[in-house]
């Protein structure tokens, strides 16, 4: 119809967790892969919300794995909103890369850096680094939330 309908990133989040359906939780396969899509898919929070209750549901408690993939997943709808391409963490730091059509707001980036005190800082191929707690995936979640959101246009 004339229009440009706009290329979806598909953001990929490296974390130092571990984040999956394990086969003792979902233990048929093709079920683990319906849902693995359906999670992939998820465009906001309360898509999200809905999995969890149906897993709770018909698996019992989520296991910790579980648990931080539903979380890998609420990153990824962040960051795809956002225009962030990937998202990593090595060395004590989050490492956000930006895409060339990001809605990064410059504005709020500047002000976070100058109220880092160091702790964060932008390198070129449109690299955002920010120091983030590796050693607990709930507070790593956490910051990466943070940050995300710090970002975002008001």
């Amino acid at each position: 119809r004339g229009k440009l309908r706009e290329v979806e990133i598909d953001p990929e989040i490296r974390l130092p967790v571990p984040a999956r359906l394990p086969e003792s939780y979902v233990h048929d396969v093709s079920q683990r892969l319906i849902l693995y899509k359906r999670l992939a898919s998820c465009r906001d929070d309360a898509e999200v919300a809905r999995i969890r209750d149906e897993l709770l549901d018909r698996f019992g408690a989520l296991p910790s794995e579980a648990e931080n993939l539903l979380e890998v997943i609420r990153v990824k709808i962040r960051a795809r909103l956002l225009g962030v391409v990937s998202i990593d963490a090595a060395r004590g730091e989050i490492e956000l890369t930006a895409g060339d059509k990001t809605r990064v707001d410059p504005r709020r980036l500047v002000n976070l850096l100058t109220q880092a005190n160091g702790r964060m800082r932008v390198a070129p191929g449109h690299k955002i680094h920010a120091q983030a707690p590796l050693d607990d995936p709930a507070r790593l979640f956490a910051a990466t939330r943070q940050l995300l959101e710090n970002l975002a246009p008001v």
